[in-house]
């Protein structure tokens, strides 16, 4: 079968493969360490799923707080505007940390 993305879900998946893939590369590890960064990707009932692995710091990016909209660009402080999107994007986002690892899972319609 094959499954045609709607261009929100393709420009929801190229955001958030940017967002978080960069995201864990800068904030995720504190070493010059080889680390695992792992994308799941799977397409069902009309739903794109996306699963990204990391072993990084624990961060559940579902629990940072929206960034304050109503200050001047130039008074904000930098970061959080990318979680901010991708939460307000998606349909669905769940976090977990299990055996050391970052789960994040977001789901988005694809029509």
């Amino acid at each position: 079968m094959r499954h045609e993305p709607s261009p929100e879900a393709l420009y929801f998946l190229l955001l958030a493969i940017e967002e978080l893939v960069t995201n864990c590369i800068a904030y995720g590890y504190d070493d010059a360490g080889e680390h695992t960064i792992a994308l799941s990707l799977s397409v069902a009932d009309h739903k794109l799923t996306m699963t990204v692995i990391d072993d990084g710091h624990p961060f559940d990016p579902l629990a940072a707080p929206p960034p304050d909209l109503s200050l001047d660009i130039q008074h904000r402080p930098l970061g959080g505007l990318g979680i901010f999107l991708l939460r307000e994007l998606a349909d669905h986002m769940a976090y977990e940390h299990l055996d050391n690892t970052n789960r994040l899972t977001l789901t988005k319609r694809m029509q």
